[in-house]
């Protein structure tokens, strides 16, 4: 069991190093579409070993929510997104709530979904007087 973990650890781990290199990468002018693309698939081969890995996927990815990095932000709020189970949203949004950088992940990993996927989570965080914290435990109902 030690191996599968450290293998979704490394899932984990690859998944937010990638998805920040990505976001640098959107920035800088050497870097093609073909190289966009390719950064793109390897952040989602990864965030795919997550997906496979269920429950122990998302708890590593909770875990790593303590680093208050953007990247472990963006791969535990793809999980929590993807799974549409508000109890997932709302430990990421919990994370997010004070600091505008992990905000912009959090928001990156909505862009990745989509859309017909986080339209009414995106209508509900919209529509909040504090869009990182909507309504606590409120149902963001199935999109």
């Amino acid at each position: 069991m030690t191996v599968i973990s450290d293998i979704i650890e490394e899932h984990a781990e690859e998944a937010a190093f990638l998805w920040l290199r990505r976001d640098y990468a959107l920035g800088e002018p050497h870097y093609s579409l073909e190289d966009l693309a390719n950064l793109d698939e390897r952040v989602e081969a990864n965030l795919d070993g997550l997906r496979i890995a269920g429950d122990t996927g998302w708890q590593i990815c909770v875990e790593a929510l303590a680093i208050q990095e953007p990247g472990e932000v963006f791969a535990a709020a793809f999980l929590a997104l993807e799974s549409q189970k508000t109890d997932r949203v709302d430990v990421v949004l919990a994370a997010v709530e004070e600091d505008p950088l992990l905000q912009r992940a959090f928001v990156a990993a909505m862009a990745w979904m989509a859309f017909d996927h986080i339209y009414a989570l995106a209508t509900k965080l919209l529509a909040a007087d504090a869009p990182f914290n909507p309504h606590p435990n409120q149902d963001f109902g199935h999109c």
